[in-house]
């Protein structure tokens, strides 16, 4: 079975970790038998202290990287057994900020045939991006540079966020990039991550207690094997 078959696409998927064991060097695992489980549609917190392996895990989510054993499960489908651009549409993942040298808008849209102005626009007022990007000049047609440029840190991370969001994944992982954000940022964001009615299943990688509490539920991950 693929993914593409497990359920219906607009629909967010489910998400299990089964006895998942993960290390980069023999003998000093991140991870040992980790078992999780995280429904449909819901919104996830995933906790640790610093350095405890949430972008460990999020690698592993995304299947770009393995369990050593174990298995992870997207609505019952084995990753490992799906293919990488089947994993892309379906898992979007906020993370290292990586800025094409191109416009703004192209730099969201990917080339995406589907993704039309007007629906990168509205992504970009509901996380509060619009604004800044309407000051500039040239507005969504902004080249940008390769360190991101005339953006902010910030403002490029809601970039990685729009660009993984705009067109709807069944599950979105957000690998810590709330945590040094301005608290006005950061609710204006969570709003739009953690509605109601947001088509996706949220896994929010943390080490804020605070931002974790706006979750439904929080999953602790146990500290790594040194």
């Amino acid at each position: 079975q693929h993914l593409d078959e497990s359920v219906e696409l607009s629909r967010p998927a489910g998400l299990q970790a089964k006895d998942v064991t993960f290390g980069h060097v023999e003998g000093a695992e991140i991870f040992h038998q980790v078992n999780f489980k995280i429904d449909a549609g819901e919104k996830v917190a995933v906790v640790s202290q610093p350095g405890g392996g949430k972008t460990c895990l999020s690698e592993l989510l995304c299947g770009l990287n393995h369990p050593q054993s174990g298995r992870i499960e997207i609505n019952g489908v084995n990753l490992a057994e799906q293919d990488a651009s089947m994993l892309r549409s379906q898992v979007g993942l906020v993370g290292e900020v990586e800025i094409l040298d191109e416009s703004i808008i192209e730099n969201i849209s990917l080339g995406r045939p589907k993704i039309s102005a007007s629906v990168i626009r509205n992504v970009l007022t509901a996380i509060d991006l619009m604004p800044a990007i309407a000051k500039l000049d040239n507005g969504l047609n902004t080249k940008l540079s390769y360190s991101g440029a005339p953006l902010t840190t910030v403002q490029l991370q809601k970039l990685m966020l729009a660009r993984a969001s705009i067109d709807g994944p069944r599950i979105l992982i957000i690998d810590g990039v709330l945590d040094h954000w301005p608290s006005h940022d950061c609710v204006k964001v969570l709003d739009y991550l953690l509605a109601d009615g947001a088509p996706w299943t949220v896994l929010v990688m943390t080490d804020s207690q605070s931002i974790a509490d706006c979750c439904q539920r929080q999953i602790s991950l146990p500290e790594p094997i040194r």
